[in-house]
């Protein structure tokens, strides 16, 4: 006999049900129904329980026959008319639900579940104050409902009253201490109020729980929220009173190099003083996708034709990221510019030590850089274009940063090496860009100043610690590749970043591994999309397209037709103007 003896709508808050009982259920169902001794009580409660199984292995058609069933034996049921409110509201058919819930109501005034599911259909269909009156009655009912807290908060929050939904989402975590998802929704109200320090102490519970629930939609949208606390926030002195263990679990650079000052006990004043100097200094140089008058910059990948091709029919940006940097003063520009603002020799030689550790430990994923010059010489007579017969794409910086202004988080596709995973379903999973970042890079050697500051205050012994060196290079790494010297000040430089190692990607499994040959990453398909006028993103979401210097104009004449043909948002299919030297 299957342990679920009950209504199945109750019992799935409060404990996980497989598809393997559920099939147990949807079994003993069907022999109750077969049976000779059953009264008609038994097989109508045989398929309801049948239909509410189905329902849950998301087979609504096959579950709206047997509730159909139900109801010409019984057409006064309530539970079973509940239980068609709910299959027509995972079919998105939010009136015909009402309908069937305000009946069932009618029949059965004190039904808790009844005027919950009715508050779902309601806020589905935006009308959230409707969705707020019937979770209340179900509250008032079920007062120990800790999913009708849940939706109510987020109802309230959904109509901007932000404090009655924070105080119902800590309601129901009050009622359910493990929920990821109420803990992730409060993390966001609290992020609206700029209570970064209360946000994060929310995403900290998140990753808690997050891997023992059921909510797995919520692990990339809570990576970045983490994002969005810590880019928000002044400093980061609120994260050292978290402990190691927990913060190793948050997806971001800053917490995991906390993590690693406090396990190896750097936690005094002049080491939280540092990290907050790196953290300024890598803020400072990130979130640069708009211009001075606040207009979205376009950014421009040099690259080849079959790339553009592959862009073309994917509407993805497809980018080669590289462990390596490859200007001869990149990476090293930082570390000049420190050693030239230290006081003493020791100060110089502990600096070259540093700086010789964060060579070794440039594994740092960097992809492949942009540039805000759209049809420049030194951009075309380079290998990245082809030497003037490749392309160069123009994409406006929100739609390469973390799509902002799009409904939800846009992510991208990491996929490493060429070895066939064990678990196929993991290959290829969608990681949030927060974990990357857009950086615009500096050629200002006075930016390096206070991380200067911070390191004058260092003692001799501080110097022979060889552990504190390992540290310190492991975090310079995001910051050493964002200074660059002013002869490259041309480049006008954009860079999309990885702020963690390949190693700590691959065993957090945000990059994965697939038959594909080489290593990519790739976007969404976002490129080449017509504006959405609802959305409050930028209007200039479209794609500028340059042929090179190279390119013979029966090919440019032929893309621009295809571009105009396929794709109506490119607004700009042209050949570079460029006279080739």
């Amino acid at each position: 006999m299957s342990r679920y003896n009950e209504d199945l709508d109750n019992l799935i808050r409060v404990m996980d049900i497989t598809d393997g009982e559920l099939e147990e259920i949807i079994r003993e169902a069907d022999s109750t129904l077969a049976g000779q001794n059953a009264d008609g009580d038994q097989k109508i409660r045989a398929l309801l329980k049948k239909a509410q199984a189905l329902q849950k292995l998301n087979k609504h058609d096959e579950s709206r026959e047997y509730v159909d069933q139900i109801l010409k034996l019984k057409p006064e049921m309530p539970e079973a008319l509940v239980r068609r409110g709910n299959i027509y509201n995972k079919k998105k058919e939010h009136g015909e639900a009402l309908e069937d819930y305000s009946r069932a109501i009618e029949l059965n005034p004190d039904d808790a579940l009844a005027y919950h599911n009715r508050g779902i259909a309601y806020g589905r269909m935006g009308k959230h104050g409707k969705a707020v009156e019937d979770y209340s009655r179900a509250i008032e009912l079920q007062p120990d409902d800790a999913e009708a807290y849940y939706n109510r908060g987020t109802a309230y929050g959904r109509m901007g009253k932000h404090g009655k939904a924070v105080d119902d989402l800590s309601r129901a975590i009050g009622l359910k201490p493990d929920d990821a998802a109420a803990y992730y929704n409060r993390s966001l109200l609290f992020c609206r109020e700029e209570k970064y320090d209360k946000a994060f102490q929310d995403e900290i519970k998140c990753f808690e729980y997050i891997q023992q629930s059921d909510a797995r939609d919520v692990i990339a949208k809570t990576q970045w929220v983490v994002g969005v606390i810590i880019k928000n926030s002044e400093n980061l002195d609120f994260i050292w009173d978290y402990p190691e263990e927990a913060l190793k679990k948050v997806p971001h650079f800053f917490p995991w190099i906390i993590a690693s000052f406090i396990k190896e006990g750097f936690i005094g004043k002049k080491y939280k003083k540092l990290v907050n100097a790196v953290f300024r200094l890598w803020k400072g140089c990130y979130d640069a996708d708009s211009d001075e008058d606040g207009r979205p910059v376009i950014l421009y990948q040099y690259t080849t034709m079959p790339a553009l091709r592959a862009m073309f029919e994917n509407r993805c940006l497809r980018l080669s990221p590289v462990s390596y940097l490859n200007d001869p003063n990149e990476g090293t520009t930082f570390f000049t510019c420190l050693k030239e603002s230290a006081n003493t020799k020791e100060l110089k030689a502990y600096l070259e030590k540093i700086q010789e550790k964060e060579t070794g430990n440039r594994d740092i994923i960097f992809i492949r850089s942009f540039t805000g010059n759209e049809d420049k010489l030194v951009m075309w007579d380079s290998s990245y274009a082809d030497n003037g017969r490749g392309v160069s794409v123009g994409v406006p910086a929100p739609l390469v940063d973390k799509g902002r202004g799009t409904p939800e988080p846009i992510s991208l596709m990491i996929n490493a090496g060429t070895a066939k995973p064990d678990d196929e379903e993991e290959a290829g999973q969608p990681i949030p860009l927060e974990l990357l970042g857009l950086f615009k890079i500096r050629y200002n050697r006075d930016s390096v100043g206070e991380i200067a500051g911070c390191l004058e205050e260092f003692k001799r012994a501080d110097f022979k610690d060889e552990t504190l060196v390992e540290l310190l290079a492991r975090l310079f790494v995001p910051v050493a590749a964002l200074i660059k010297g002013e002869e490259y000040r041309h480049e006008n430089e954009y860079r999309l970043v990885c702020i963690t190692s390949w190693k700590e990607a691959a065993f957090r499994k945000y990059i994965k591994q697939t038959e594909e040959d080489g290593v990519y990453i790739e976007t969404e398909a976002i490129l080449f999309q017509e504006p959405d006028e609802e959305d409050d993103g930028p209007e200039e979401e479209y794609v500028e397209v340059y042929m090179g210097p190279k390119v013979d104009k029966i090919t440019w004449l032929k893309w621009r037709d295809r571009f105009r043909y396929k794709y109506a948002a490119v607004k700009n299919v042209q050949q570079s103007k460029i006279e080739w030297r």
